[in-house]
């Protein structure tokens, strides 16, 4: 395909090749995709200063012909290859104030990079702890159909190393980029993906080669892109974090929103330095020209809109449970690519600027949150899964005028947009409260046996302690109950979901046991993976299915005789059984009955449905 599709991209084409090869496996006529044909999707508002993107239009201006990206050098009509990306890196590594760095690979074997930028040449961890400046994480790409902060970031780095013209960003602070998170699904273009999304010609998909969605799999860590990604936040540890996306679905006035964590389920300190940076982003982009607000999702509707609740799988979740700021950039999908880009050049531009100047007061929560968990995690609550809270503020939604009509293939009603605004003055509720929450112990004992679950720890970088002696006590850990499994996988796994009961049991751990303090920096993300309230908890990802299996069977002839007897000698047994079979709590066939009984007798298997994790409420070795 070429940029002679321009906007047409949505046009289905004669294209047999591809259609044979990644749709039906047989050729189809292009008369037979007719009826597919569909308008370009565009949104119907766009101010003069989206169509004039005053920032980027310069940009182009002041660069050399050498260091245009093929976006400004199509009109935004197309987006160049990953390929493309890293020979533009390269290009801007030759100033010495950048280093292009492999830091892993995908899945199909393309390399990953990460671009350090800094005055001081500050191009390892060590050096730029030693430099005490705030380090700022680019991120593009993890849904890599989404590719206006790539081109931006490109944008904005030559303008710091190149010409110059924000060479003055570099004074107080350090900037890692990545190019694109998840090359192998940048390089899957075709005009069939991002149906909702005006420009460029091709884009990737958001899951990569193996189908995961990199921005649900931060805890999980399934994809190698991930996993070295954790490498890196394992060693740079970046205060700020910006996640550049662009949304999916309705149109709307605005041309970039924004969601950061403000409330219970982040450390105190970070959290006030997140709420008054994210309203001085808006208010510096809003100065720039831009419709800019806070990101809703779906949740829209009615006088009170509420932000929702993102884990750690996300993002901006991983960000807060490693004390630090996530900011999850949203371009409007519907409105120009050119436009995409204007959002994300200036929503870096202006981030950047506030960090030089509130950074150091960043660095200082970033700091003490850690400190604080690292000296007295063990009794602090943590909240382990989060819903929208009761307090807002008045706030001002910048929608478009619609109506609605009736769908004959759906049944319901479509939205309609006109280009007339609608601001609505509303309730805008930012807080989250609790939802399930947990006191944190003074640690957790892991079996060296749950391998994957040591793994998936020393990945994110999490202090753990190799026990050198057997240890043994009564520990508080789960009995699980009610438990049923997610019928179609989630990211590639069948998750289990089940009621917890707390129970104190007798254990005994052999040398090689794993033990993990809840003292220490990352108290809130260990929290997040050994505690089943979490809905990211490893056990929700399905790390210890096993559990969920009993082991131990018997034969019904030998049984029998033996459940007559207990019935004989415990009536209490007898009138429980009768009651759980009158409920319908039993299924009512030979084996099922007897195995009923055979769950409360002593041969039964007693660490089916156990929790293999304890919770430490006193080190006693």
């Amino acid at each position: 395909m070429t940029s002679s599709l321009g906007n047409g991209k949505r046009r289905f084409v004669r294209c047999v090749s591809f259609l044979s090869a990644a749709m039906f496996a047989t050729a189809i006529h292009a008369a037979e995709l007719s009826a597919w044909t569909a308008d370009d999707p565009k949104s119907v508002w766009e101010t003069d200063a989206m169509r004039e993107a005053a920032s980027i239009t310069q940009s182009t201006r002041n660069a050399p012909d050498s260091l245009l990206t093929k976006a400004e050098r199509t009109n935004y009509q197309e987006t160049g290859s990953y390929d493309d990306a890293i020979a533009f890196y390269a290009q801007l590594a030759k100033s010495p104030h950048g280093k292009l760095k492999q830091i892993g690979a995908t899945a199909q074997g393309r390399p990953l990079y990460v671009f350090i930028v800094s005055k001081d040449k500050a191009f390892s961890p060590r050096k730029a702890a030693s430099a005490g400046k705030p380090v700022v994480l680019l991120q593009n790409g993890i849904h890599s159909g989404e590719n206006g902060g790539k081109e931006a970031s490109m944008m904005l780095l030559r303008d710091i190393l190149i010409t110059k013209t924000l060479s003055h960003l570099l004074d107080d602070v350090i900037i890692l980029s990545i190019p694109v998170f998840n090359p192998d699904g940048h390089e899957a273009t075709s005009v069939y993906n991002r149906i909702s999304q005006d420009g460029p010609a091709l884009n990737g998909r958001r899951d990569t080669a193996q189908r995961y969605d990199l921005n649900r799999d931060y805890v999980k860590a399934d994809a190698e892109e991930m996993r070295a990604l954790l490498r890196l936040h394992r060693a740079w540890r970046p205060h700020l974090l910006i996640d550049n996306h662009a949304t999916n679905g309705r149109d709307t006035q605005y041309d970039v929103m924004f969601y950061t964590h403000v409330s219970k389920d982040a450390d105190d300190g970070v959290a006030s330095w997140s709420g008054a940076f994210l309203d001085a982003l808006v208010a510096a982009l809003t100065e720039d020209g831009h419709t800019a607000g806070w990101y809703f999702g779906g949740n829209t509707k009615g006088d009170v809109i509420k932000t929702g609740y993102y884990g750690p799988r996300y993002s901006t979740g991983y960000a807060t449970a490693r004390n630090r700021v996530g900011l999850l950039v949203e371009s409007h999908s519907l409105k120009s690519y050119r436009t995409r880009v204007w959002s994300h050049y200036n929503t870096m531009r202006e981030a950047l600027r506030i960090v030089a100047a509130e950074g150091r007061a960043l660095s200082e929560a970033v700091a003490q949150a850690d400190a604080e968990l690292t000296a007295s995690a063990d009794g602090t609550e943590f909240v382990m899964h989060g819903e929208p809270g009761d307090e807002g503020r008045d706030y001002v939604f910048h929608e478009l005028l619609q109506t609605a009509y009736d769908s004959e293939i759906s049944g319901g009603e479509i939205a309609r947009y006109f280009p007339e605004p609608d601001n609505r003055k509303v309730e805008m509720v930012t807080e989250v409260k609790a939802a399930a929450s947990v006191v944190a112990p003074v640690g957790y004992i892991v079996p060296a046996s749950l391998t994957e679950v040591v793994h998936r720890l020393e990945l994110h970088g999490v202090t753990m302690e190799v026990l050198e002696k057997p240890v043994s006590g009564v520990f508080e850990t789960y009995r699980f109950r009610d438990v049923t499994f997610s019928k179609r996988p989630v990211e590639g796994r069948f998750r289990p979901n089940f009621e917890t009961d707390v129970i104190q049991q007798e254990r005994r751990f052999p040398a090689g046991s794993i033990y993990v303090p809840a003292n220490q920096p990352y108290a809130r993300l260990v929290a997040h993976m050994l505690e089943p309230y979490s809905q990211d908890s490893l056990v929700r990802w399905g790390f210890m299915n096993a559990i969920f299996q009993p082991r131990e069977y018997f034969s019904s002839f030998l049984f029998e005789p033996m459940a007559a007897q207990a019935f004989a000698e415990d009536p209490d047994l007898k009138a429980r059984f009768q009651e759980e079979l009158a409920a319908g709590n039993i299924e009512d066939n030979a084996f099922a009955r007897l195995y009923w009984v055979f769950s409360q007798s002593p041969y039964r298997d007693i660490s089916a449905n156990v929790y293999p994790i304890v919770r430490v409420l006193e080190k006693t070795w």
